[in-house]
């Protein structure tokens, strides 16, 4: 295989492996901001609930 071919594969394996990587951090990133907002959102009903229960 000459050494050009295999400079092209190798830039574009690494291009795809950071590619899938900040595709990782970002769904880690949105799955953390779904948790928190779901955590904001069970609190303010919890404390919504035990106002009108008061």
């Amino acid at each position: 295989m000459p050494k050009s071919t295999t400079a092209v594969t190798v830039t574009a394996a690494t291009v795809t492996a950071s590619t899938v990587t900040r595709a990782t951090v970002t769904a880690a990133t949105v799955t953390r901001a779904t948790v928190t907002a779901s955590t904001v959102t069970t609190a303010t009903v919890t404390r919504a609930t035990m106002t009108a229960s008061t």
